[in-house]
């Protein structure tokens, strides 16, 4: 009974350490992996501060609006020595007479024109809260690109590990034959000791591909708020993006890119900017009112009570005819800023269309590149097995076997870089064209 329960608890144990690894690589999915960054990414963390300073901003440019009240109030106790003479012969004297003097006053203070100033400053506000909206909504795209690019870097580089190992075991078989080979006098030393050579090569390349993938699985725990170090599964079956036609692409990036449209937003700004100097050109008219009270209270003196309450409400005119200039230069500023931020977006547009044409090209490359490789990998393969057979069988010599095997690694490491490659095209694509975030 005690044998058979030792047994049971080994095999318990087994089955535990057999399963640790799979428990702890969960699977990551490319829709996980996204979740993951938009809640904990730190860019993204401030990206959504930034809108809320932007929502602040807007409010802020409707502040003038408004009316301005004021209220204030001041209470003051103390001694006086007092000596009055008057026309009629009373006289007062004293010393250390106690006084008490209150005071307040609420104001109000509410532009009615300023030369549009007021209208200006908000859609000035506004615009720039919109611009800073748009680089937060940029920060998303980025994020989420490169959450994508780097998903899609992980499952190829997973991709030659995978295809490097395949390898690696025709190599070890290779080195078998060799070996047996010389054993019966049909090969010789040399032969088995380049098969060993190419094997050890192989293997230096598989190891070289597992620190790729733990870099790039590194890398995507880095934006998803990992450990670097954390394990996880990918889907290796992730497909590549399918691209609208160019000029869908290029329509729809001057549309909604966001860059573009945050540089927009610094040309409506400044052009309000310019408003909000023209301003001063004009009148300012304020209705301003307010209500008072005042009580003053002596222990000595002709009036030992003075209580004054009361309102006042009217209008109110400033004009400035001259400030040596300085309006002149102000708008002039105003002017030369406009005409900047006008050929910055210029500017943009025809590095945001250079980008993306480079994006294209490189996508469409890939897509062929990848067609030839497919079938390139295939043939490969199937050669790489055939050969390795009939080496086994003296039909080949073994430059024949080397040089198939060595083209299989190839092809294999040149198909994972080009679908890394082409997939990050894809993606750069779709960030430039503002279909990543909407």
């Amino acid at each position: 009974m005690r044998d058979q329960l030792q047994r049971l608890l080994g095999v318990l144990m087994l089955m535990g350490l057999l399963q640790a690894p799979l428990l702890m690589a969960q699977r990551l999915s490319l829709a996980d992996a996204l979740d993951e960054a938009i809640r904990k990414n730190f860019r993204l963390t401030i990206a959504r501060l930034d809108s809320a300073s932007a929502n602040a901003m807007e409010r802020a440019g409707k502040a003038g609006y408004y009316p301005s009240i004021d209220a204030a109030a001041n209470g003051v106790t103390g001694e006086n020595n007092i000596s009055q003479r008057t026309a009629s012969g009373v006289n007062i004297d004293r010393a250390g007479a106690g006084f008490t003097n209150i005071n307040a006053n609420a104001t109000m203070q509410w532009t009615l024109f300023d030369g549009f100033r007021m209208m200006a400053v908000d859609d000035q506000m506004s615009n720039l809260a919109d611009a800073e909206r748009e680089r937060a909504r940029g920060s998303y795209a980025r994020v989420i690109g490169d959450v994508m690019t780097r998903y899609a870097g992980v499952v190829a580089a997973e991709r030659a590990l995978a295809g490097a190992r395949a390898a690696l075991e025709l190599a070890e078989r290779r080195l078998e034959i060799a070996t047996a080979r010389k054993a019966q006098g049909q090969a010789s030393a040399t032969v088995v000791s380049q098969a060993e050579i190419d094997r050890n090569n192989v293997r230096v390349q598989v190891e070289r591909l597992r620190t790729a993938l733990l870099l790039s699985r590194a890398g995507l725990n880095t934006l998803i708020v990992r450990q670097t170090r954390d394990s996880f599964a990918v889907d290796t079956a992730l497909s590549m993006p399918t691209l609208p036609p160019a000029s869908e692409l290029e329509s729809a990036m001057l549309e909604r890119n966001p860059e573009i449209l945050a540089a927009e937003r610094q040309v409506q700004a400044a052009t309000a900017s310019e408003r909000e100097v023209a301003s001063a050109l004009w009148p300012r008219i304020d209705a301003v009112g307010g209500l008072q009270l005042t009580n003053n209270i002596t222990e000595a003196g002709f009036i030992l009570e003075n209580r004054t309450t009361g309102w006042s409400a009217g209008l109110q005119m400033r004009y400035n005819i001259f400030r040596g200039a300085a309006d002149a230069q102000a708008a002039e500023l105003a002017r030369v800023e406009t005409l900047r931020r006008r050929a910055e977006i210029d500017d943009l547009r025809a590095q945001m269309r250079l980008q993306l044409a480079g994006a294209i090209e490189r996508y469409e490359q890939g897509r062929r590149v990848l067609q030839t490789e497919r079938r390139t990998l295939t043939a490969a393969e199937r050669n790489a097995e055939i050969t390795l057979v009939a080496y086994r069988q003296g039909l080949v010599d073994d430059m024949d076997v080397r040089q198939s095997q060595q083209s299989l690694v190839e092809i294999l490491t040149r198909l994972a870089q080009t679908e890394s490659e082409t997939y990050a095209a894809a993606i750069e694509a779709l960030r430039l064209s503002g279909r990543l975030v909407w």
